[in-house]
């Protein structure tokens, strides 16, 4: 990257998809780092049954890109999954991100950022954004039964 500004967006939820509209619209060069195979976050990491949103589905909506064919008004999680996946292709944003790559490590030196991956790649960035969201980590309690729910 030399001589090159660029943003790092770690996750590519909701909150990675969002700023990486934005970093396109306004010609700022930026990537992706990923740990899993796909886009999507909570909604694609989430699919146990029954999971619905539990607001209006229009608020999770980019403003950027609207949705008048949702199914219902508190849409399943595997709608609003479908509609990010279709949001990230109209975006491109497969050729803006490395997917299977969990950032483990963020360091600032020498006035940029070093990332380091779980397989011990190294990269830098002028800015990062951690848009892993606070329910990346499920918390699934011990409860009898929990096998076959």
């Amino acid at each position: 990257m030399a001589g090159t500004f660029e943003v790092a967006v770690i996750g590519a939820g909701m909150s990675g998809i969002f700023l990486a509209e934005k970093l396109q619209r306004a010609g700022v060069p930026f990537h992706i780092y990923e740990k899993a195979a796909d886009v999507g976050g909570t909604w694609r990491d989430n699919t146990y049954p029954g999971l619905h949103v539990d607001v209006v589905t229009r608020s999770y909506e980019f403003s950027f890109s609207r949705n008048k064919d949702w199914s219902h008004r508190y849409a399943p999680g595997s709608e609003i999954q479908t509609y990010l996946k279709k949001v990230a292709r109209g975006l491109d944003l497969a050729n803006h991100t490395s997917f299977n790559c969990e950032i483990v490590e963020a360091r600032f030196e020498g006035g940029v950022w070093h990332l380091r991956s779980a397989d011990d790649g190294l990269v830098t960035a002028d800015v990062v954004f951690c848009g892993t969201g606070f329910l990346r980590e499920p918390m699934i309690p011990n409860l009898s039964g929990r096998d076959s729910f």
